[in-house]
């Protein structure tokens, strides 16, 4: 079951709340320990859309109180979040954006706003007479597309599409909160190339994790930024920024936005991004198929044997393996291969080209791939390997960490860039080396040719040419160690 979002809380009458604590900073203008809204007898569904506007609108207020208008906060500041007050020298008084509460009284809004000014020039020492407030007759309209309003209609209509698993929404929500908080709640229409570049001056500055990390809660940015020397990572900023990218571009689409300010904005990296994770040498391969795992079968389970054969093989993705069915090795045209897809709600793809057929090298028929999988459908179980738990991330934590954390430190690799995803890259290289066609290395590792005739019209690659593309791989030397699997094994 998905954790209920932070600030939702359900009393025992079966009544929804927002409810979040006021930073101890704020305590003293707001005057208040916590703001709660009571969204009433509602379903689960919108009770959590109502939540993270809440997050959104709490969020934007405590920036503001601490960057402005401190002074004129504590009334009505859950149904009115005003930004921008301007006392002109002839009396009048003016905000640059006022939010309301869609379900307030109007009436009590204006009586709150006429308070609001009236108080601000009692306070004000420039001699602007307290009768300037009556020259306020209502507020100004919201606006017609609130950074929030949008975000969430964006994230909305990313899970509907289907595109986005549970866990990419929360990680991209996350990342838009930073936005709402650095920026405030403003109207998309009125974002500028400053707004954007301000954004990036933060996110070069602010250390990574700052909503998991608790010395960070309730800190303003500033705060959280003197104390961490350390910013995130040039990736992370370029990965932040991206999203805003994506969110703005939507934004440009499907709202008055005409322009999206972070295009070009990602820092631009002195090397490659295949850089980040580098292939496994042939001494590498060497050591990891002379383990006893392979050379006397002694292993704790199936996985341990098989996942790395398969990632070497076929190139696939740790997770993509993982949650393999039993139905997902097939046979057609006198190829046996694996069908990566998202058939069933436990599996998740990273993306609609990495949906895909991939051919099994004879390889592993020969250490007896098949004759496992047709053990476990004698024994009635669906997936391959069932001993594998599913997670938030899908059914991959548990191999990964057996690989990366242990398996690879028996096998003498220590280097930091060399872990389960490098037989990903190992695949590639193999592939290129043997001068297998650019089509064919894409259709293998899922991904896409980035063109409308081959990715919108073309058909797939027939499986007995991509069987011979993996068939040109040759492993003999890595794996003359390896014994054949044995159902009685382990």
């Amino acid at each position: 079951m998905a954790r209920r979002p932070p600030y939702l809380h359900l009393s025992r009458h079966h009544v929804y709340y927002c409810r979040r604590a006021v930073p101890p900073d704020l305590r003293p203008i707001l005057q208040q320990r916590e703001l709660k809204r009571s969204l009433g007898r509602i379903t689960y569904g919108d009770a959590v859309r109502s939540v993270i506007i809440f997050s959104y609108q709490t969020e934007a207020l405590f920036m503001h109180l601490r960057n402005k208008s401190k002074s004129f906060a504590g009334y009505g500041c859950l149904g009115m979040i005003v930004k921008g007050m301007h006392m002109h020298r002839d009396g009048s008084v003016s905000f640059d954006e006022i939010q309301t509460d869609a379900t307030a009284d109007p009436e009590v809004e204006v009586r709150y706003l006429r308070t609001l000014t009236s108080r601000a020039t009692d306070s004000d020492d420039s001699g602007i007479p307290p009768a300037a407030a009556q020259q306020v007759a209502a507020p100004p309209q919201s606006t017609n597309h609130p950074l929030s309003a949008a975000i969430e209609t964006y994230c909305r209509e990313k899970r509907q599409g289907g595109t986005w698993t549970e866990k990419t929404e929360q990680e991209n929500r996350a990342k838009f909160q930073l936005l709402v908080r650095i920026l405030g709640d403003i109207d998309c229409a009125a974002f500028t190339k400053d707004h954007a570049i301000t954004v990036k001056g933060w996110l070069q500055k602010l250390p990574p994790n700052i909503y998991k990390a608790k010395a960070y809660r309730g800190r303003s940015l500033s705060a959280i930024v003197d104390e961490s020397p350390t910013p995130m990572a040039l990736n992370t900023i370029n990965t932040y920024l991206a999203r805003y990218s994506a969110l703005f571009e939507w934004a440009r689409l499907n709202t008055s936005v005409t322009e999206n300010f972070f295009t070009g904005l990602a820092i631009k990296r002195r090397k490659r991004a295949a850089d980040d994770r580098e292939p496994f040498s042939a001494e590498d391969l060497s050591a990891i198929f002379t383990q006893p795992v392979y050379t006397e079968l002694k292993y704790k389970h199936p996985y341990q044997y098989w996942l790395p054969l398969l990632a070497l093989l076929t190139g696939a993705r740790i997770n993509e393996l993982a949650q393999l069915h039993v139905a997902d090795v097939e046979q057609d045209d006198n190829s046996c291969f694996l069908s990566i897809n998202r058939d069933t709600s436990d599996k998740t793809l990273k993306n609609a080209a990495s949906e895909r057929r991939i051919p099994l090298h004879s390889r592993l028929a020969e250490l007896g791939f098949l004759d496992y999988v047709a053990h476990l459908q004698h024994r009635g179980q669906d997936r391959v390997f069932p001993e594998l738990p599913q997670g938030r991330d899908g059914y991959s934590k548990n191999a990964s960490r057996w690989f990366n954390n242990s398996f690879k430190r028996d096998c003498g690799i220590s280097h930091p860039k060399k872990v389960f995803h490098s037989f990903r890259h190992t695949f590639a290289t193999a592939l290129k080396h043997n001068q297998i066609p650019e089509g064919h290395a894409k259709a293998l590792l899922g991904h896409t040719n980035s063109s409308i005739t081959y990715d919108h019209y073309g058909k797939e690659y027939p499986l007995h040419q991509l069987a011979g593309a993996i068939e040109q791989l040759d492993y003999s030397n890595a794996l003359h160690a390896v014994e054949p699997f044995s159902v009685s094994s382990g």
